[in-house]
């Protein structure tokens, strides 16, 4: 039996690297995640999938999303009563927060400071150590933010 050839993409690379077999269907849903930072819903990412790889279903999106969020390659985000939103892993800062504007819809990455994440791991049991930090806060932004949501953004 010939041996398959390595995969030389990066996407297949880092999908190599968490473990996962980077099938056609893998990297194409794991490229529309990490080209826009948006946190789409499983429905958003099957529409652009479809763009790049006509016939993709909407059940082969969700099972290549749920072995992007068990391998760490991706958060799956929850708000109350909405579709699952999902967004890369951050390897340069795992500690962050998601802020959803009710009014907009948008989802923000919030960077938690190092302060922040002290104080939380402090707050935790003894034997219990934080290795990521996710918080999810939903309020409004005003009429004027001209934050981006896809972009972090931070209070410094």
């Amino acid at each position: 039996m010939p041996l398959s050839k390595p995969e030389s993409s990066e996407t297949a690379q880092v999908l190599n690297q968490a473990g996962l077999r980077p099938t056609r269907q893998r990297k194409v849903v794991y490229e529309v995640i990490c080209s826009e930072k948006d946190h789409p819903s499983a429905e958003v990412v099957h529409e652009r999938a479809k763009r790049r790889m006509d016939g993709i279903s909407l059940a082969t999106v969700y099972n290549c999303l749920e072995s992007f969020v068990s391998s760490g390659l991706v958060r799956q985000l929850n708000f109350q009563r909405q579709s699952s939103r999902y967004c890369p892993v951050l390897k340069d800062n795992p500690h962050f927060a998601h802020f959803h504007c009710r009014r907009t819809g948008n989802v923000y990455d919030v960077v938690l400071s190092e302060k922040i994440r002290e104080l939380i791991e402090r707050e935790l049991p003894e034997g219990l150590k934080a290795e990521q930090v996710e918080i999810n806060v939903a309020g409004t932004t005003n009429e004027t933010n001209e934050l981006s949501p896809n972009t972090p953004v931070s209070k410094e």
